[in-house]
């Protein structure tokens, strides 16, 4: 049964929320919230919102606003809601909103929409594990065989032809070595319980009851009264009724005047059923348990990650693609059900997602500066980033290579490339070393397939809700990882970024950004001054990269032209094609972009970004970090120091920060420009503000702020709100209280919905909390201290719940289950400290902006 409920609720779900954060009784009036919450069911609006600002729905006197109406549904229909609205009436006159949402009923309404032909597709897959050492050995020697017996025509083939001869080799020795085994890809939805003879007499019960109550349904059973009767009589006998007791054996017709006592004898026998089918359901029930235990328990061993999985009841979301909703000029929805239509908009989407092409644009005379040659960059310390490759970096490459991954379009794997032996792999070598050379790659390497996944919202057969995994041949991403691995590393040596930047270089982390974030917000306060943060919302940042536009930057820090003629060949020219249940696209050209699974992407996006960050750090523009530097300790000899920071970058996040406006919206400015220039897409209206003004001076509700051509409004985060920057919660007056609440509340949802109600062992919650929770609290924690008694008070619910697992009295000491030659339950206040004390060693010791702003 699904259900919705919806209308005025004359509540606010936020205060109800708030309250249950803050480990607060429920008002009665908010209880109405808790049992929806208790039933499992969504908050349609709250939901398809996200991460975004929830609109009112409710506007009364003096402006005043606030969400009042809702639409709760059950899991299946939010999981199939397509559309929700939020708007004004416009022909009524009313304070409050209408609102609507749309869903697709198949499956949950009867004949809603015409079912599909079922088709179960299944794909092949080889199971590497079951690889005996024998079997290995053999696969190794065949082509060894194979590569000495075509070493001297491997000389006059040409970069195409070895490919082809060691791919198509490759594979046939994994055809005839590895074992395959067929796997459906779609799920089977059917349940055990449907497919029992209890759930089917009990349905066919069900059905003649309602057939019977009405004049055409007893016309319609007339027709075939003799197989009823002979149903029903093996119902009776399946569940050992007595047939002289039931009247609707004996009727030869159903006589109008006897349709009460058929009624309730049909009432009988179905009580009898479902008594019977309550028992079955309870059984295999308990059956799915005791193999969930059996399960876990071996995984704690063996898979602990999918024993986690388990435990937390993590879903593996995925879509079937076997129909597309897409939206008219008349703004009418139309369903696409044909193979060939699918297929099409499933290109057309993908091809044009972006919204731009690759194009070759003119630098403007404010970016001339910017994109010239650096002088002071040698671009002789690129000098051994095509040199061929030695076999000791080979040999360690393809062994670092990680196991399980998915094919790429010609069905080879990370694992075939390990599994082959050391003379079949030199001719991918030679390969890769002729592309250094000539700088022309394989056509098979400028081909991927695209796997779409769902977005954390309602699928609803929108392609606008997914977003794209693209699988690359693995020779490509072998040859792409030895080149990264050289470039990277020479360009954090020779420090040759120079704007903030802290992703896509050798351990690069978000240690760096968080910490100085947190020493900028602290200064702030110690000084009283004001602080401007505006946290950018970009949209499709590697889907949009101009080539033409990235080129010009490996050429600004003099990267090699064959190189750069190498990333050039790789992502102009390529084709995709995309997974859907009705089969795989045909390719389409790429017209933008770099790829999201390429290893290099991360890399070239800190290189395409960093004209921009450069620029406005040379106009030392932003927030001023000021202190003073003891020159003597024994003559106090100081020196004043002062470091500008105008903005952070960790990837496409982006947080620009001053101390007044005026300047936040010059960096802004030419933040602006930029984005122009290379066809990066900023949400404006989406941009979090986070305000602090000195002396505690009363925040405005809204602010306007001029974001280069625009000038957009934002409502800055409250006094006491916090805003989250790379999965870490500030705030701009350095409270800590929304932290403390946050750990609080995801303890408290562990522990109820994991470790109390789920079937797990005292081992297996012990690893919980040291592997899951643990590591949860001390990443949320990294910027704030907690005290002994804060640490104690969270371990409270733990260790409550660790001893009732294990039959132990609640006053025994903790030091039994913490002992660590026994359970060794970790305490949070002892690896707080530890954390502490390293990352403290960490930031003292760093050599880049946080070691200066620490040290200073």
């Amino acid at each position: 049964m699904e259900i919705v409920v919806m209308g005025d609720f004359n509540q606010q779900y936020e205060k109800y929320n708030n309250r249950k954060l803050s480990n607060k009784i429920t008002t009665r009036k908010h209880k109405i919230f808790k049992k929806l919450e208790e039933l499992n069911m969504r908050d349609i609006q709250k939901e398809f919102n996200n991460n975004d600002k929830i609109q009112p729905t409710f506007i009364g006197n003096n402006n005043r606003k606030s969400r009042i109406d809702y639409i709760w549904t059950t899991e299946n229909i939010y999981l199939e809601t397509i559309k929700f609205i939020n708007k004004k009436q416009q022909y009524i006159n009313t304070d409050h909103n209408m609102l609507q949402f749309k869903f697709n009923g198949e499956g949950i309404c009867d004949n809603y929409l015409p079912p599909l032909p079922s088709v179960v597709k299944k794909k092949e897959v080889f199971l590497y594990d079951e690889l005996s050492d024998e079997s290995k050995e053999e696969l190794r020697n065949e082509l060894s065989f194979k590569q000495i017996k075509s070493d001297y025509d491997l000389k006059f083939m040409n970069l195409e032809e070895k490919w082809n001869f060691y791919k198509q080799e490759l594979i046939k020795a994994k055809q005839k070595h590895i074992t395959k085994k067929a796997i459906k890809l779609q799920k089977n939805n059917i349940t055990p319980i449907k497919q029992s003879d209890n759930y089917k007499n009990l349905r066919y019960i069900i059905y003649i009851r309602r057939k019977i109550k009405r004049k055409k349904g007893q016309e319609k059973l007339t027709k075939n009264w003799f197989g009823h009767r002979k149903k029903i009589k093996q119902i009776l006998y399946m569940y050992e009724e007595p047939e002289d007791n039931y009247m609707i054996i004996k009727c030869k017709f159903i006589p109008k005047v006897l349709i009460n006592i058929l009624i309730t004898e049909l009432n009988t026998i179905y009580e009898k059923v479902l008594i019977t089918l309550r028992c079955e359901i309870e059984k295999i029930k308990k059956e799915k348990i005791e193999k969930a235990i059996e399960s876990r328990c071996k995984d704690l061993e063996e898979n602990k990650k999918r024993m986690l999985d388990s435990i937390a009841e993590r879903e593996i979301r995925t879509i079937i693609i076997d129909r597309v909703l897409i939206t008219d000029e008349k703004d009418q929805d139309i369903l696409l059900t044909r193979p060939e239509e699918i297929k099409k908009e499933v290109n057309r989407h993908f091809q044009t997602i972006a919204g731009v092409v690759n194009k070759d644009k003119n630098i403007p005379k404010d970016w001339l500066n910017e994109y010239n040659p650096k002088e002071e960059i040698d671009e002789n310390i690129y000098n051994n980033v095509l040199q061929p490759i030695s076999a000791i970096e080979w040999e360690e490459t393809i062994n670092n290579l990680p196991n399980g991954k998915a094919s790429g379009p010609s069905s080879m794997t990370y694992d075939d490339i390990k599994l082959a032996s050391k003379e079949f792999n030199n001719i991918l070598k030679m390969i890769v070393n002729e592309i250094f050379e000539t700088q022309v790659i394989p056509a098979d390497w400028k081909k991927a397939n695209v796997y779409p996944i769902p977005k954390p919202k309602p699928w609803g057969f929108q392609l606008i809700n997914t977003r794209p995994i693209t699988l690359l041949e693995p020779a490509r991403k072998l040859m792409m990882k030895i080149i990264t691995n050289r470039l990277s590393k020479i360009i954090q040596e020779k420090n040759v970024l120079q704007g903030f930047q802290f992703a896509g270089l050798p351990l690069a982390s978000t240690f760096e950004p968080l910490r100085i974030l947190n020493e900028i917000i602290q200064h702030a306060n110690e000084y009283d001054k004001d602080l401007w943060l505006l946290a950018l919302d970009m949209s499709k940042a590697y889907d949009r990269v101009n080539i033409f536009m990235l080129e010009k930057s490996l050429k600004r820090i003099k990267i090699p032209i064959k190189l750069i003629n190498i990333i050039k060949e790789l992502f102009l020219g390529r084709s995709n094609q995309v997974f859907t249940s009705v089969g795989l696209t045909e390719p389409y050209n790429v017209k933008i972009g770099i790829d999201q699974g390429e290893i290099i992407s991360p890399l070239l996006w800190c290189i395409y970004y960093d004209p921009l960050l450069t620029k406005i750090r040379k106009m030392n523009i932003g927030y001023k970090l000021t202190g003073r530097k003891v020159l003597n300790i024994y003559e106090n000899i100081q020196q004043n120091i002062c470091t500008t920071i105008p903005g952070l970058s960790y990837m496409d996040d982006t947080n620009f920060i001053s101390d007044n406006q005026i300047e936040l919206e010059s960096i802004l400015k030419i933040a602006d420009s930029f984005y122009n220039l290379n066809d990066i897409k900023i949400n404006k209206e989406k941009s979090d503000l986070l305000l602090r003004k000195k002396k505690k001076a009363k925040l405005e509700d809204e602010v306007l702020i001029k974001f280069g051509n625009n000038e957009i409004k934002l409502n800055p985060i409250k006094a006491n709100g916090s805003i989250r920057i790379l999965g870490v919660w500030f705030n701009a007056y350095n409270q800590r209280k929304h932290i403390i609440n946050q750990i609080k509340e995801e303890i408290q949802n562990v522990n109820n919905n994991m470790l109390k109600k789920k079937a797990v062992t005292d081992k297996q919650m012990m690893y919980v909390f040291n592997a899951l929770i643990l590591p949860k609290i001390e990443y949320r924690t990294q910027l704030t201290i907690l005290t002994d008694d804060e640490c104690n008070n969270l371990m409270k619910p733990i260790r409550k719940t660790f001893k009732n697992k294990l039959h132990l009295a609640s006053t025994i000491p903790n030091s039994i289950i913490e002992c660590n030659l026994l359970y060794d339950l970790r305490q949070i206040n002892d690896n707080h400290i530890q954390s502490k004390v390293t990352n403290f060693f960490i930031q003292i010791n760093d050599k880049g902006i946080l070691g200066e702003i620490t040290n200073n």
